[in-house]
């Protein structure tokens, strides 16, 4: 953007290149419309010159009031060329190289002024402060460099670098991955948001981190930094894009469109740019850019204020609540489950009341002596922070009451949570390396678990703390379990259907395992069910021809004459 935000310079993935006036939404020029990628531009604080990098294509630079193409100065390396700046009085320009060269010149005279070896990766972002004395480069690349540096682009002379520290085992104390930086328009502050650590803001003249501080993003793929590092502009997959103020850490505002229909386009956001007046950002949409305002630095979100009010209608609330939900529960005790529920609801009508706690209770009471017709309500009850805890994708089995869920950690550790309020109340540490599903018995005492790893089945007593394998022969590859837990039904990579009644013994320590084959594919199993009662299945093979084939009461027979069997010769299996 230009430095008063009313000029635009755009480029997409099909090669287009356009200058847009910001207030009125207007074309005013249409450079290119179509070429290569671009994948970088820059402009001055007027809008008068633009530049234009490219993927696999020389460096453009453009008139931008003729809207016409002019040939770059003499001895300027316009190949590999990974990010571009301008200074705001138009008279210097840089480019960065993906061999982490940086270059200066001057738009003026054509000059060279100085080609400097800046990073061991390629320049991932460029800045020039507005006279075009001061330059900052950065590189993201993890194993090689992941510095900003800041330069005297007259002497070619680095005076500042921003690297992560050390800890005291010589490691990076603020991660290994950080998702790129962030420069303003004034080349003076550099934001890097660490995946793993904090949010850092910088400032190139003293050379000084100004704020370091916790954050939970993830997966941030847009940022860009107003002057003098008041505010950020933050994106992350899937989520509408945030302004953050980086010396606190706070989230000032969501940038959202007026129009319902389109309030969380923001979400697929590919880039975006502050202007040098810090007022004004633009975001790059999937086929739209939009314009927004900018909070002022210090902003405080509007409040709604309502009437106070008096003590006394407080209290009368709470007496009203009180009342319904005694009588509420009188009933519960007759078994008049129909007019307690009318009860509840009239006691969620009290303002103020909808999400007691105590209410939330007898819902649940409530809830098992009918037929659900649909959500009775829904609310977010807190959020746990699995970066570097949970494997990717989860692995997760709610209990049947809802009251608690189990998770495997990285590594193979299985932790189970309080579902209210998410605080971990047990721990087992077995070491089963990574698993992909994880099943609860009916009883909630145990679990099955299928080692993605070693491509094993695994019965895990959580009472008794104790793991017992139940398969050795073959890999499995999914795996089922009736809600009882006493038969699981599993699927091998050769094809191979097999069930498996259980029976523990907790006193003994040990578990009682009946195997059994029920059929084969011709190749692997992909996915089984298998039905409440435990007699019927269902498996579908990696093949188009064999995407649904139906195993019938082949289990049930099975099962009998097998039980028989192993009753006299199978002993159990110890822990």
């Amino acid at each position: 953007m230009t430095a008063d935000g009313r000029r635009v310079l755009a480029g997409d993935y099909n090669g287009g290149v356009r200058v847009w006036a910001a207030d009125s939404g207007r074309c005013l020029h249409e450079l290119t419309p179509d070429g290569a990628d671009v994948v970088a531009t820059a402009v001055d604080a007027e809008g008068l010159t633009g530049l234009v990098v490219r993927g696999q294509a020389p460096l453009e630079m453009w008139d931008l009031t003729r809207g016409e193409r002019v040939p770059l100065p003499d001895g300027v390396e316009a190949a590999s060329v990974t990010a571009v700046a301008l200074s705001g009085d138009g008279t210097v320009g840089t480019t960065g190289h993906a061999d982490g060269t940086l270059q200066f010149w001057s738009l003026r005279t054509g000059e060279i002024l100085r080609r400097v070896r800046a990073h061991g990766g390629p320049v991932d972002a460029l800045s020039l402060s507005v006279d075009g004395s001061v330059a900052l480069s950065a590189s993201s690349d993890t194993p090689r460099d992941q510095t900003v540096r800041a330069w005297d682009v007259a002497t070619g002379r680095c005076h500042a670098v921003l690297a992560t520290p050390s800890d005291e085992r010589g490691h990076g104390a603020w991660g290994v991955v950080h998702y790129g930086s962030a420069l303003p328009a004034d080349a003076r502050h550099a934001l890097q948001i660490w995946a793993e650590g904090p949010m850092v803001l910088w400032d190139s003249r003293t050379s000084r981190v100004v704020a370091e501080v916790r954050h939970r993003l993830r997966h941030v793929h847009i940022s860009a930094l107003a002057p003098s590092g008041s505010l950020a502009v933050v994106g992350i997959s899937g989520v509408p894009v945030r302004v953050w103020e980086p010396l606190t850490g706070r989230c000032l505002r969501t940038l959202e469109s007026e129009d319902p229909d389109r309030a969380d386009d923001t979400a697929f956001a590919r880039s975006a740019a502050v202007s040098a007046d810090g007022r004004t950002a633009v975001l790059g949409l999937h086929e739209a850019i939009r314009v927004q305002p900018m909070p002022s630095v210090g902003y405080r979100a509007p409040w709604a204020y309502a009437r106070p009010k008096a003590a006394g209608e407080l209290t009368d609330h709470g007496e009203r609540f009180r009342a319904r939900m005694e009588q509420a529960l009188r009933l519960a005790r007759q078994g008049r489950f129909a007019q307690t529920a009318d009860c509840l609801r009239a006691a969620e009508a009290v303002p103020g009341f909808e999400r007691h706690p105590e209410l939330r209770d007898a819902w649940r009471q409530v809830g098992r002596h009918g037929r659900r017709v649909g959500l009775h309500g829904a609310w977010s009850g807190f959020d746990l922070d699995g970066a570097g805890h949970f494997p990717d994708p989860l692995t997760l089995a709610l209990s049947r009451n809802g009251n608690y869920f189990a998770t495997v950690r990285l590594g193979g550790p299985i932790d189970v949570w309080n579902a209210a309020d998410g605080r971990r109340f047990a721990e087992f540490t077995w070491d089963m390396r990574t698993a992909s599903t994880l099943l609860l018995t009916g009883d909630d005492q145990a679990a099955i678990l299928h080692n993605n790893y070693r491509r094993s089945v695994s019965l895990l007593d959580l009472v008794g703390d104790c793991a017992y394998p139940l398969s050795s022969t073959g890999k499995v590859e999914a795996m089922a379990m009736t809600p009882a837990g006493d038969r699981v039904l599993t699927g091998e990579s050769s094809g191979e259907l097999r069930w498996c009644d259980l029976a523990i013994d907790r006193a003994q320590r040990t578990v009682n395992a009946h195997w059994g084959t029920v059929t084969s594919h011709r190749l692997a199993v992909a996915a089984v069910a298998i039905s409440v009662d435990g007699r019927f299945a269902a498996s579908r093979a990696h093949t188009r021809e064999n995407v649904s084939e139906t195993v019938g009461s082949a289990i049930g027979r099975a099962a009998a004459e097998s039980h028989r069997a192993a009753s006299r010769t199978q002993p159990g299996l110890q822990p």
